[in-house]
């Protein structure tokens, strides 16, 4: 996305290209931290407790969170509570709703490419678990 510089096209059908790539990007960054039954059963993330020593630019955990915000209401859940508009009447058969998701910027982008290295290292570092 940032070679091609994906962020900078307009057309319509690099927007949906281009909305596709960041959907498959924020679904991956977010797999590893997410709840997940790891393999001592533990239904939580083996990650999430790094956050504060791996994300140590408090820009990098606002979109760290910001990504995970729009992964579990936007692209990976249809979570009906993220989407309902006060005082809209949802009995009317011809209501057609979409939200409209401005995607990351050039910016969050290339924050979001050093993040996910930082991770990659914090990986690279750590023992690995004998599975018995």
């Amino acid at each position: 996305m940032i070679r091609r510089k994906l962020y900078e096209k307009t057309s319509e059908q690099l927007s949906l290209i281009r909305s596709a790539f960041e959907t498959a990007l924020v679904i991956s960054y977010c797999r590893p931290s997410g709840k997940n039954k790891n393999l001592s059963g533990d239904g939580h993330s083996s990650l999430s407790h790094a956050i504060e020593n791996v994300l140590l630019d408090e820009g990098e955990r606002q979109l760290h969170f910001l990504i995970k915000e729009r992964r579990n209401h936007l692209y990976a859940h249809s979570q009906a509570s993220a989407h309902l508009v006060p005082g809209w009447n949802y009995e009317d058969r011809a209501l057609h709703l979409m939200i409209v998701q401005e995607p990351l910027t050039e910016q969050e982008l290339l924050l979001l490419r050093t993040m996910i290295n930082k991770w990659i290292a914090h990986l690279k570092r750590q023992k690995p678990r004998q599975v018995v």
